[in-house]
């Protein structure tokens, strides 16, 4: 929001995350404690959204039904709503991304996610965190109607894929109670749901 010494309270109307595309925007507060904060999703250096919860995937920024990479968006996305314990929606739309990470306590519904990167292993489309500690397990993970499509057939190394990641979901690591409701993975390279509960991935 390129506003010159906005002043506190402060209220303004966006339109949209990215211009022209009508979809992210909102209403924001100039709150100067804050100046310094930005999360890409609710708070911008001082500027604070107004809302109410679910969190979307379009205000992070992400590209809704368009085929640019949204995975910083939708990490970003996930992030503030497990941090802030908020269900975060994707409101039945499209996205491309890959390594959405699942965090601790995120509720995460109605997307789906198609692969962005090809031909490059160690990365999946939707994965817990990499830690092969029990002293920081990902836990509380509720995931309802998330679709995913690999796009296998727009990766050229498929045979020599082998267990190179690319996957669907890959839990991986020390989980607790991770949930899937109606949830898909097709299309993907090696496992549409991988498990490797031992902190060894591959």
């Amino acid at each position: 929001i390129a506003i010159k010494n906005p002043r506190n309270g402060q209220r303004v109307y966006v339109k949209s995350y990215h211009a022209g595309l009508g979809v992210g925007g909102g209403t924001f507060v100039y709150d100067s404690t804050k100046a310094t904060i930005n999360d890409g999703v609710v708070t911008f250096n001082g500027w604070e959204r107004i809302y109410k919860a679910p969190l979307t995937l379009d205000m992070a920024g992400a590209y809704s039904n368009l085929p640019q990479d949204s995975s910083d968006a939708i990490n970003a996305a996930t992030l503030y709503a497990s941090t802030n314990n908020i269900p975060l929606i994707g409101e039945s739309k499209t996205y491309s991304a890959v390594d959405v990470i699942m965090r601790s306590n995120l509720d995460f519904r109605d997307a789906f996610i198609n692969c962005s990167v090809f031909d490059k292993d160690n990365i999946s489309l939707i994965k817990t965190v990499r830690s092969t500690s029990f002293d920081t397990p990902t836990t509380n993970v509720y995931l309802e109607n998330i679709h995913l499509d690999g796009l296998r057939h727009l990766h050229t190394n498929v045979g020599m894929a082998g267990d190179g990641g690319r996957s669907g979901f890959e839990i991986l690591n020390v989980c607790d109670n991770i949930t899937f409701v109606n949830c898909s993975a097709n299309n993907c390279v090696t496992d549409g749901f991988g498990i490797f509960p031992n902190g060894i991935s591959f």
